[in-house]
């Protein structure tokens, strides 16, 4: 009996709609023909996510947390809005296995577009003494998210080259003969088969769900072919918080606000520039206890209309919610929440003391040996399911703890002190080097135009590609990446 396949021709197939994807709808050539697929659905559906056991022998994975989202807007639908540059020396590892194949003077040239796409003003650090400098982190002013309910993703999908395939999951890729090129993807909807054939295929799915892809199509072509590297180097941002103490707000004002557009800027520490240690940073946060823990969950359940959930005795409660308007961590400010904060923001600016902790950020180091592999648990599609073995070394904590003493130290004549709790750790959900890029095929996965090794027509964007993980959220390296892609796609357009 033969199947009747829908077939669907473009220049362009690109699978993942996340922030790697829509980057790259963006900043293709309109002349470009694209067709989009995604997996999930335009809202949130836990059907269509990932499987939370590949995370079940990592013992420091946050809890009840989103780890990877298939959605519409992917991980833009949780993402915070902190924008972070990596440093020069992660571009210049001394160790020749972990060094970029792109030089820190070029990813500069496209930070400077991805700033200038979040229509961010950059201030420039300086050094606090020889062993401390300060870590400038952005939020963009515009809030421009990836969310399914962004205008800026709602721009890209009317677009007349653009279309858009929600729910439509890839299940197998076909190839050449010789393996050196990809022919299309096969993709079901709803039990339906789907090909899709393009000139240029990009995988923008995530560092977990691009290699158990990859990794299940070298089972479909029964392991005639194999990806050299693939799903080795994994890497997160492992954290760590400190106590609570009680600071002066003015102090605050000083050191953490001081910059001259404070509505878009947070201040870190991070080691000097000519440190050799691991690119650990921390930044201050303030601290919320237990209970407005708790109020703050339940604000959320009020925003999200769940009124059968609340406890209205704790959202009248006026003495502890003026307390979290002042604890609040800004950047995560909902639209409600603002309104509150502009009534109470002339008693929040004369309250003299807060409690502040700090959360380090740690540096994971790509190690071979951290990956992820096949497993015989079998998906509703009859695709293997991937798990991961991730380490964390030793050089990544010693970092931190000397990058809190040096902050200790810089702070002692104030007559406070911070002291990290290596109890706390967990990771950031930053899943990265999956699919490295390296200038030698034998120790990635990409070439320097993220371009997949010995297939001339498959091509991997996302933090996955990432050669060292540095310190920094992978966001706006992520961007950067993907207009340094756009760019060269738009170069060859005949």
């Amino acid at each position: 009996m033969s199947i009747n396949h829908k077939k669907f021709y473009s220049d362009i197939c690109i699978v993942g709609s996340g922030i790697a994807g829509l980057s790259l709808c963006n900043f293709l050539n309109k002349k470009i023909t694209i067709n989009l697929i995604e997996k999930g659905s335009e809202k949130y559906d836990p059907q269509k996510q990932i499987n939370n056991s590949i995370f079940n022998e990592v013992n420091y994975v946050r809890k009840n947390k989103k780890n990877t989202i298939s959605q519409l807007g992917g991980t833009g639908n949780a993402w915070a809005s902190r924008l972070m540059k990596l440093d020069k020396s992660d571009f210049e590892d001394l160790n020749e296995d972990n060094k970029w194949p792109i030089t820190f003077e070029e990813i500069t040239k496209y930070y400077d577009k991805a700033l200038n796409f979040f229509d961010i003003c950059e201030e420039k650090s300086h050094f606090f003494d020889n062993k401390l400098s300060k870590k400038l982190i952005y939020w963009p002013k515009n809030k421009k998210k990836f969310s399914f309910k962004s205008q800026f993703l709602k721009k890209i999908i009317k677009r007349k080259n653009l279309n858009l395939f929600l729910e439509n999951e890839l299940t197998s890729i076909e190839y050449s003969e010789n393996f050196n090129h990809i022919k299309s993807f096969t993709c079901l909807n709803k039990g339906q088969i789907i090909k899709f054939y393009a000139k240029k295929f990009i995988i923008c799915c995530g560092a977990i769900e691009t290699v158990k892809i990859l990794l299940n199509s070298e089972i479909q072509q029964l392991n005639n072919f194999k990806f050299l590297n693939l799903g080795n180097y994994y890497m997160d941002h492992p954290t760590l918080k400190t106590n609570n103490i009680l600071i002066n707000k003015k102090l605050i004002q000083e050191f953490l606000i001081n910059h001259k557009l404070n509505y878009s800027f947070q201040i870190g520490f991070k080691h000097s520039e000519n440190s050799n240690t691991a690119n650990n940073y921390c930044v201050f946060n303030f601290a919320l206890s237990d209970q407005l823990e708790y109020l703050e969950k339940q604000l959320k359940l009020l925003k999200q209309l769940k009124l059968n959930a609340l406890d209205i005795k704790i959202l009248f409660n006026p003495s502890l919610f003026i307390e979290y308007l002042i604890s609040f961590n800004w950047p995560y400010n909902s639209q409600i929440i603002n309104i509150f904060l502009q009534n109470y923001h002339n008693y929040i600016m004369n309250k003299k003391n807060v409690k502040i902790q700090m959360s380090h950020h740690l540096e994971q180091k790509p190690i071979f040996s951290n990956s992820l592999f096949l497993t015989n648990v079998m998906d509703k599609n009859n695709l293997r399911e991937v798990k991961l073995k991730n380490e964390i070394h030793n050089d990544s904590v010693n970092s931190s703890i000397l990058l809190n003493n040096n902050i200790n130290s810089f702070f002692k004549s104030y007559k406070f002190k911070f002291d990290l709790n290596l109890d706390t750790i967990s990771d950031a959900s930053h899943h990265m080097g999956t699919t490295r890029m390296h200038s030698n095929p034998k120790k990635g996965v990409v070439d320097s135009n993220c371009k997949v090794n010995d297939i001339n027509n498959l091509y991997i964007m996302g933090p996955s590609i990432f050669t060292t993980s540095g310190h920094a959220n992978p966001v706006l390296t992520l961007i950067a990446l993907s207009i340094r892609l756009a760019d060269r796609i738009n170069a060859n357009i005949h």
